[in-house]
């Protein structure tokens, strides 16, 4: 077979009737998002949509797509993919997509039966058999698999749901689990699916949370599946299950967890039995299994009140991740951050970002240390030279050391683990001043802990393995005098090698060092000669050749090597078999240490993260400062000469800065001025400062005093959903009543230009109900940019006069107007647009120029004034404030 490369040249493929009639049952019941593959041994086809899809997605070509027509009349479309590229495709859907997978093959060629049969079912949170494969290939893989259950409450909207969530990472072997009521738009389970980024999620076949729970689900991107709950009696099976699948560590918090939660057993492990069934855990008799993985599952309990709420559309307005177009661009605030030397380092920044903490005595330690780091440059450099590029993923090491897919090499890995910690130590102790509280609790204690309780297994290792071998021969191998079963082949093997050698040197000295002596796990030992050499060689010496004309030398056997290769190649054999066991044995000794692993990935990936918070405060274009954090009900944000980060770093110190303070008795700021005026990323900016603080780094500020908020909504320029058929307009009132029903007083609510997509009058109502309906009645932190016109407009002149009009903010101050405008003399441009100079800085044709300018002057001309303006609206929008409290219950409605 020829690869997809060369399709012109591939002949067509013919299909048998058994194909067709089978393919056509089953394409019946192919549900959507799922890639059916047939196995033809040497290749693999798709047909129709899906043949398409990969055609015109992976291939990039439509030529690539084939017809076949059967005697019947029967049209198959189809395309092949090579096994060269099967894995590539695979990742492609899996991965890159989100789609599930199903492979068929024939059954045995050797039965006189050859039906075909599902052999791989693989999906994004589940990749089965692909694993190891996919995970090997890429470490930046990243999967979880999801369940949702939801309390009905039928009798009372109003009520709180009750939400219970189970999560499972089976390549970090984790379980996340959480029980926590939620409102109605399930804002708290939105911030769990934003932190943990499942691939898959099961909900409930039926309730009446169906719907809402789908669109959520659709909105984050994550395939939904169906599962039953008709096996509500299974709780105690489950329960069990659970425990015997936790590290040991986390028994006790498991028994607390469920106590804690006493009366809501049923509907907290619920959702598990989905997951374990997909994760083919669910097993009968756990005592009868021997590859039953007891013991291996970190346990998190999930309380997404100790994290910052975001949701999907504020992580894509801000800019904190890569897309895919600009992956390799720093244009996302993960790539300014992401200094990290560790792949443990890097998943634990994206989940910093995804959830930055709300607990002010978290964020103050990451801050001092960051602050000890940058005073002491020696150290930070040592560990993130020395130390951190040296460390394995930790996360894939566990995996195979529990799963039982590991080599030699890997047990090599965990007593490097164990020797960088003992080599930090060392750098630490070479600090000949105090260390600061902070860091002595934090890091040095804590480190001190890790060696004391892996102290048994790193001398387990030093004895077990043979380090002098290593060191000297970069060889991965056990140490015979410490397993007496290998000590006595390992003596038969080394009179063999000596054998060698000693003609190895005779040969060398009869001829000047021209033979090399080579050895090969298939051919044993064997010489070498180069082509030029060949003539001076004795063919008398020469058993046996085994090179081709084509090399560059020729290789051989003499009777010794070939009478000592049978034998030799026979004792590693049996050698490799016999130290396999050894280390099956030595793992099994060390199995209740092993788990300790994640103690220590937990403590390199914040050492990492913090010395790469401090590298990035240190080169970054425009000084970075500690913020001085506060409580939540100090009620004071203060943002002096603050600046766009990503901007800074693009443009090397370009941005120009803004001051910004929220209080008590001040709290909402309305932004406007003219398009491309900078309104939006003065917003973006305010909340990456605080974003950045609340996960322990310095800011882009000269100085920072900020309340820890519990939330950030954004509501940004909008688009139609087509996945859920929303116009524009719909779009924006949804996520608008989501944020007015989840955000507090605590929160901060970043509004760009909304009901763009209304009229003039229908927006200008719109915008005025919603800001006064959160300055009034939920007093979050408020930036409010609008599009209406520049601050000479009669029309955003009459919003901001209407606002002031009302007497209860007079009286309570809670909304000022900010802005900063140049006079004719100041500005550098000479029309009464901003969007006219764009147009000329752009080279747009000069008659259309010409052509907007003389529009622009008669609307300006046409402009009312502010009192006129006031006395026309007071004819459309009524002043009561049952009027506002109408317009925002509608709003409200839509979710």
């Amino acid at each position: 077979m020829t690869d997809n490369d060369n399709l012109g040249s591939k002949t067509d493929i013919t299909f048998d009737l058994e194909f067709i009639q089978f393919y056509s049952e089953i394409r019946k019941t192919q549900t959507e998002n799922v890639f059916i593959l047939f196995n033809h041994g040497s290749f693999y086809t798709l047909h129709d949509n899906n043949a398409e899809y990969v055609s015109k997605n992976f291939l990039n070509t439509t030529e690539s797509l084939k017809i076949f027509q059967t005697k019947d009349f029967h049209t198959v479309c189809y395309t092949w993919i090579s096994q060269t590229r099967f894995s590539s495709l695979i990742r492609h859907l899996l991965i890159e997509n989100n789609f599930a997978v199903e492979i068929y093959s024939k059954t045995n060629p050797k039965s006189n039966i050859k039906q075909w049969r599902l052999e791989i079912e693989a999906s994004p949170g589940c990749l089965g058999p692909f694993e190891n494969l996919l995970y090997d290939a890429d470490v930046n893989i990243s999967i979880q698999l999801l369940a949702v259950y939801i309390v009905d409450n039928d009798e009372d909207e109003d009520r709180n749901n009750h939400v219970s969530v189970v999560s499972i990472d089976p390549m970090a072997c984790q379980i996340f689990i959480g029980h926590f009521q939620d409102n109605d738009c399930l804002r708290y389970l939105e911030t769990i699916l934003v932190r943990l980024n499942p691939k898959e999620c099961f909900i409930p076949d039926s309730g009446s949370h169906s719907k809402k729970l789908t669109q959520l689900l659709k909105r984050n991107h994550v395939m939904i599946r169906k599962y039953s709950i008709q096996y509500q009696n299974d709780i105690v099976k489950l329960e069990k299950i659970f425990k015997n699948l936790a590290v040991p560590e986390c028994r006790e918090m498991i028994e607390n967890f469920l106590q804690q939660t006493t009366g809501y057993t049923h509907e907290i492990l619920c959702p598990l039995y989905p997951l374990l069934s997909k994760q083919k855990l669910l097993v009968d008799d756990v005592e009868s299994l021997v590859d039953y993985p007891f013991g291996c599952f970190f346990i998190n309990i999930i309380n997404p009140k100790q994290f910052v709420r975001l949701d999907l559309s504020s992580i894509q307005h801000l800019h904190l991740f890569p897309s895919k177009l600009n992956s390799k661009s720093k244009q996302s605030l993960f790539q300014i951050l992401n200094q990290c030397k560790t792949y443990c380092g890097m998943k634990l920044l994206e989940q910093f970002i995804r959830q930055p903490s709300t607990d002010r005595m978290t964020i103050q330690t990451r801050l001092d240390i960051v602050e000890f780091f940058l005073e002491n440059s020696s150290i930070m450099d040592s560990i993130r030279e020395q130390i951190l590029p040296r460390i394995p993923d930790m996360t894939k090491l566990y995996k195979k050391l529990t799963a039982g897919h590991y080599q030699i090499k890997d047990v090599f890995q965990l007593y490097f683990i164990l020797e960088y910690l003992r080599q930090l130590k060392i750098v630490f102790d070479n600090y000949d001043c105090p260390f600061p509280s902070v860091v002595q609790q934090v890091l040095i204690n804590k480190l001190l802990k890790i060696l004391t309780q892996t102290n048994q297994l790193y001398i387990r290792l030093v004895q077990a393995l043979d380090l002098t071998s290593y060191a000297e021969h970069n060889e991965f191998k056990l140490n015979v005098k410490t397993f007496p079963e290998l000590t006595e082949i390992h003596s038969l093997m080394e009179q063999l090698s000596k054998q060698v050698r000693d003609e190895h040197r005779s040969l060398q000295k009869k001829y000047d060092n021209g033979i090399s002596l080579e050895q090969n796990s298939d051919l044993g030992w064997y010489y070498e000669v180069s082509k030029k050499n060949i003539d001076i060689i004795n063919k008398s010496i020469v058993y046996q050749t085994i090179s081709s004309k084509s090399e560059k030398s020729m290789k051989f056997f003499t009777r010794l090597l070939n009478e000592i290769n049978d034998e030799f190649l026979d004792f590693a054999k049996q050698f490799e078999k016999l130290s396999k066991n050894c280390m099956r044995l030595l793992l099994k000794e060390c199995q209740d240490d092993l788990y300790r692993i994640s103690s220590i990935q937990s403590y390199i990936s914040l050492l990492d993260i913090l010395t790469s918070f401090a590298k990035v405060t240190a080169d970054f274009p425009i000084p970075l400062k500690k913020p001085t954090i506060l409580e939540s009900d100090a009620n004071e944000i203060e943002l002096k000469q603050f600046r766009h980060p990503i901007l800074e770093s693009i443009n090397g110190g370009q941005f120009v800065p803004n001051d910004i303070r929220f209080s008590e008795s001040l709290k909402a700021f309305i932004i406007t001025g003219p398009n491309m005026g900078g309104k939006s990323t003065l917003l973006r900016s305010v909340a990456l400062s605080i974003l950045m603080a609340q996960i322990g780094c310095f800011v882009p500020c000269e100085s920072a005093r900020i309340s820890i908020t519990d939330a950030i909504y954004t509501r940004m320029s909008s688009s139609d959903d087509l996945s859920l058929g929303m116009s524009t307009f719909m779009a924006e009132m949804c996520e608008i009543a989501g944020v007015l029903k989840s955000a507090t007083s605590n929160s901060l609510i970043l509004i760009d230009e909304l009901g763009r997509s209304t009229s003039t009058n229908d927006g200008f109502g719109l915008a005025q109900s919603i800001i006064e309906h959160i300055a009034r009645n939920i007093r979050a932190y408020t930036l409010f940019a609008t599009h209406f016109h520049n601050l000479g407009s009669s029309l955003t002149k009459g919003l901001i006069n209407r606002l002031h009009m009302e007497s209860s903010f007079n009286e309570q101050k809670q909304l000022i107007i900010h802005y900063r405008a140049l006079s004719d003399q100041q500005s550098q441009y000479n029309s009464q647009s901003f969007g006219i100079e764009v147009m000329k800085s752009v080279g747009m044709p000069e008659h259309i120029i010409h052509s907007a300018q003389d529009r622009l002057e008669r609307i300006y001309d046409s402009t009312i004034d502010s009192k006129i303006f006031n006395e026309a609206m007071d004819l459309i929008t009524d002043e009561t404030d049952s009027s506002i409290s109408n317009s925002i219950e509608k709003i409200l409605n839509l979710v």
